[in-house]
């Protein structure tokens, strides 16, 4: 039995990025508040292009509709992690 090299998965776009956070934040039929979709943007620039950090964001803000609720997340300096 030998083992496979590992493949090496590639960031994502900022596009691409803001796709996905918008999917998982706002949904198919929410509003896009304007704010929102402003600090949506840096904690997208903020999550590098990993796409794990940018669902679990997106997710964990999906219920959430609190302008400050969003500037803690984007302040937090969990994002500054590497």
């Amino acid at each position: 039995m030998g083992t496979m090299r590992p493949y090496e998965l590639p960031i994502l776009s900022y596009n691409d990025c803001w796709k996905l956070f918008k999917q998982r934040a706002f949904g198919a039929n929410e509003e896009e508040l304007p704010e929102l979709v402003d600090i949506g943007k840096e904690i997208v620039k903020k999550c590098g292009g990993v796409p794990l950090a940018i669902i679990a964001l997106g997710s964990l803000l999906c219920s959430e509709r609190d302008v400050q609720q969003w500037l803690n997340i984007n302040k937090s300096k969990l994002l500054s992690l590497q």
